[in-house]
């Protein structure tokens, strides 16, 4: 059976410090935002489909539940190493986001831009 990852889910513990983070970043990545609300944001682009959830105070403390804020990592590939360049200096840059690790090109990507949002997960 063939598949594809249809939708991935970050819980945030602070929906004030993440929401507007993470409707920042998927909108400049060219992502549509397809559902809005306090506890929930949706977002669609090309592929995979991106919700950013609100954890329950019950879920915010130390410890694995699935509905706990956190997520390792989200990368995302662009077609040239100028593309991460350009989100480093309009993205990254504006909001005083350190890349962690820099920038590097691999056998995989044309290049990178990591940095941590507000809920400390690592983008990039």
């Amino acid at each position: 059976m063939k598949a594809q990852l249809y939708h991935l889910q970050i819980n945030v513990g602070d929906a004030s410090r993440s929401m507007p983070f993470y409707k920042a970043l998927f909108g400049h990545l060219e992502y549509r935002t397809v559902y809005d609300s306090d506890a929930i944001v949706g977002f669609s682009g090309r592929g995979t489909d991106i919700w950013v959830g609100v954890a329950a105070p019950a879920h915010t403390g130390p410890g694995f539940h699935r509905k706990r804020a956190g997520l390792n990592h989200l990368a995302f590939r662009v077609d040239r190493r100028e593309d991460v360049d350009r989100f480093q200096a309009e993205f990254m840059t504006p909001r005083k986001l350190a890349a962690l690790y820099g920038t590097r090109a691999s056998s995989r990507s044309t290049g990178r831009a990591t940095t941590r949002c507000s809920s400390r997960i690592r983008t990039g």
